[in-house]
């Protein structure tokens, strides 16, 4: 019986991990259709003050292993997160890091 490389151990660990632990949004490649993703997704939530009152900005992260999405996600591309099943997002300040693509998703 052949030993796995640490490439095969690296992809069942990743789909294991993000299988347990992740969320599954929506995720749609410009021009394509809504697809479930599996990522991992950081809710946040500031207040801002614009001088007529007050506003709560949408601050998420979201982490994609580039196992799951070979290409570098794009401006143009559209998400739906679990939390706001209504609001489409759209990835900004795409950042590649080890296995994974991480960016913020703001409103689109």
């Amino acid at each position: 019986m052949a030993l796995p490389n640490i490439n095969d151990l690296t992809t069942r660990l990743v789909a294991t991990c993000d299988a347990m632990l992740g969320d599954t949004i929506r995720y749609k490649i410009a021009g394509g259709p809504f697809a479930n993703v599996t990522a991992m997704v950081e809710y946040g939530r500031q207040i801002r003050d614009i001088g007529t009152g007050q506003v709560v900005d949408l601050d998420h992260r979201v982490s994609i292993a580039k196992l799951v999405m070979p290409r570098r996600p794009l401006g143009n591309d559209r998400l739906i997160l679990p939390d706001y099943p209504g609001i489409s997002f759209k990835p900004v300040n795409v950042d590649e890091v080890g296995l994974d693509w991480i960016f913020e998703a703001v409103r689109a």
